[in-house]
């Protein structure tokens, strides 16, 4: 699926690093190098290797940026992007922190599922809340796990979240689940739809249940 990307020159990471809001700390993390590695690699210092201007095209792809034959990038929209895999939900949780982070700062969670959370996942959404991004969720009664605030959670009728397998509402975006396998419960298959009609009807849908419920978490 991969194959079709136009790897990056040297000279084109930056502008396109920069563009997306990352720094060469954050965008390091994402690309598993150190930030003098990426120093090294932008300045022409180093000659990157192709897994690594591979693995840098599709992170830039899943921002929306595709580079050139003849250098240079292009911002192209997506209506939506399948993700699947292991770390498909982290995935989200990264989109969420960017895209959150620079504009609408909620996330309206509804739904959980216990099987998800790993550590990774786990210290990715606490950064979420330390952005100051505020997370709002509609969890059923066998959630164990609270990361923010008590009061940033409602439990409501397990049964609701099988009307819509809705994850995430950020944004323009809503994100849905669309399968799991049986024998690996992990490993996710998600859609994330960009579309602002979408998002603001799914977000007055959350809102109607939220309000619609006193069910407040234990203190």
């Amino acid at each position: 699926m991969t194959n079709y990307l136009v790897l990056p020159t040297p000279r084109d990471i930056r502008p396109a690093r920069v563009y997306v809001g990352w720094d060469q700390e954050t965008f390091g993390k994402r690309c598993n190098r150190h930030t003098y590695a990426i120093t090294s690699i932008e300045t022409g210092r180093h000659k990157p290797k192709k897994e690594t201007l591979q693995k840098m095209a599709e992170l830039f792809r899943d921002e929306d940026i595709y580079f050139l034959p003849g250098g240079g990038f292009k911002v192209e929209k997506q209506l939506t992007k399948n993700l699947e895999g292991k770390d498909c939900y982290l995935k989200i949780q990264n989109d969420i922190l960017q895209s959150c982070s620079r504009t609408n700062k909620e996330v309206l969670f509804l739904g959980q599922d216990n099987v998800i959370y790993t550590p990774e996942i786990l210290k990715k959404e606490k950064e979420i809340y330390e952005a100051g991004i505020v997370c709002k969720n509609l969890i059923d009664e066998n959630t164990q796990y609270i990361v923010g605030p008590q009061e940033m959670y409602k439990m409501i009728d397990k049964n609701t979240f099988m009307l819509t397998d809705v994850l995430a509402i950020y944004g323009t975006k809503v994100t849905f689940l669309v399968d799991k396998e049986k024998d690996n419960p992990r490993n996710y298959k998600i859609i994330i739809i960009n579309n602002a009609l979408m998002a603001n009807n799914m977000r007055k849908y959350f809102y109607s249940i939220w309000n619609g419920s006193n069910e407040m978490l234990p203190k």
